[in-house]
């Protein structure tokens, strides 16, 4: 599986391994191992996987995830080394980007509708997928310091958990 089928089938399935939003950590430990780093910040915690990042946020139930991120401008980086183990056997040769044309092509030919998302004056654009209500990252502007990612790829694709109201 390329990096791009990977953050296609997280848009379209909402999942990884097994995992997704709503779930305990617990559920998350099993299906993505221990090979992570925890920050915590303003009673959310960033438990880091390298390629990807899991938010948590803590009810009376415990830690459950309320976002997914993938970091694929990560991949132009640190190439392979940043796919966590669990995830490596699913991949071949790692890309060391994400084409964000090719990705939501990918996506919209599943069925899915995709949305801009205009933010004036942002490095990225922003677009979303309606039924998944992912959101891909796409980089709109050169960065200095690095050469990959480039203009027209996949800055980062997020999935958040819906604020209650």
């Amino acid at each position: 599986m390329s990096a791009l089928d990977f953050c296609a089938e997280v848009l379209i399935e909402g999942r990884i391994r097994g995992a997704g939003l709503g779930d305990s950590m617990a559920v998350w430990d099993r299906c993505m191992g221990y090979e992570y780093t925890d920050g915590l910040s303003r009673g959310r915690l960033r438990r880091d996987y390298g390629l990807v990042e899991i938010i948590f946020e803590q009810y009376d139930t415990g830690w459950h995830a309320t976002g997914i991120e993938i970091q694929a401008y990560r991949l132009g980086r640190f190439g392979v080394g940043i796919v966590p183990q669990v995830l490596a056997s699913y991949f071949g040769a790692v890309e060391s980007r994400v084409n964000a044309k090719e990705l939501l092509e990918t996506v919209a030919a599943k069925g899915f509708g995709i949305e801009a998302v205009h933010e004036e004056g942002a490095r990225t654009h922003a677009y979303r997928v309606d039924s998944s209500g992912g959101v891909v990252y796409v980089l709109m502007a050169e960065t200095r310091t690095m050469k990959v990612p480039s203009v027209g790829d996949v800055w980062t694709v997020v999935l958040e958990l819906p604020d209650e109201e």
